[in-house]
């Protein structure tokens, strides 16, 4: 079921929906038996070649896809989705499912605005985007997530399982949890949220570490090409290696030993290992 505010619907031959006229916006779909099948939408002319679709609910769709196309609405599926793929998404917006598809929830979409949260009962096999401002990614395991630009203010946290790979071209503001392990956490940016697992945490990397933390069984290594200032605690196991360019001011709480810490700067801290 289709909603729209324009002037003209046509639907031809094949099953598709052209819409014509002024200030177009599809204000709802409204899916109902789709199953496996899909739904796109893609804009043409005008300003900008851009759209602008609101709100999607109902059952299980295999994916949802927008070509030149803003989501200003909120999508509710009650069921399964195994793509998205969105030229931008709007702000204080909420995606959710409710149930694991086949072969995961994938997204891919442009800017992702302030505010906006992924509600994913299933396992996240890829997300990618452009920029994604604030909010939170919620799934039963990530595979891979990875943001090119800007701030990532950002709440990511596994309800099952790992998060194998979180990547960001800007600085990780937000924190991360894993039910499981984190396999590794790379920006280019800076590092000031907590970043935490019930398992291992196997490898970070960042140009700086301002503050936060990192809790885990076990930490593999973390590395800064300027300073790290932050707490390291694990509840199981030891901390692999420490290593920045810059200064180096951590405390840290270690079950295990504490394998190597190396600054080419000032360390200054407080640390104890159970295994030393």
């Amino acid at each position: 079921v289709l909603q729209f505010a324009g002037d003209v619907v046509v639907t031809d031959n094949r099953g598709n929906v052209v819409v014509s006229g002024d200030d177009l916006f599809l204000q709802a779909i409204v899916l109902d038996g789709l199953g496996q099948a899909g739904v796109s939408v893609s804009a043409k002319g005008g300003q900008d070649n851009q759209a602008s679709i609101g709100a999607i609910s109902g059952g299980s769709v295999s994916s949802l896809a927008g070509k030149g196309v803003v989501l200003a609405g909120n999508i509710d599926v009650q069921g399964n989705l195994a793509s998205m793929k969105w030229g931008d998404i709007g702000n204080n917006l909420v995606i959710s499912t409710t149930t694991a598809s086949a072969k995961g929830f994938s997204l891919k979409a442009g800017n992702i605005g302030e505010n906006v949260s992924f509600e994913i009962m299933d396992s996240i096999s890829s997300f990618s985007a452009n920029q994604y401002s604030s909010g939170e990614v919620v799934g039963n395991t990530i595979k891979k997530l990875a943001v090119k630009q800007g701030d990532f203010d950002v709440d990511v946290y596994t309800l099952q399982g790992d998060i194998q790979s979180l990547s960001a071209g800007g600085n990780i503001i937000g924190d991360v949890y894993s039910a499981g392990g984190i396999g590794s956490v790379a920006t280019k940016g800076d590092i000031s949220g907590y970043i935490i697992a019930e398992g291992e945490i196997k490898k970070v990397a960042a140009t700086t570490i301002s503050d936060g933390g990192f809790y885990a069984s076990k930490i593999g290594s973390v590395a800064s090409k300027n300073n790290i200032n932050a707490v390291f605690v694990t509840t199981a196991g030891d901390l692999g290696s420490v290593k920045a360019a810059g200064d180096i001011d951590i405390t840290a709480k270690v079950a295990g030993n504490i394998v190597s810490v190396s600054t080419k700067g000032n360390f200054d801290g407080l640390v104890r290992a159970a295994g030393s």
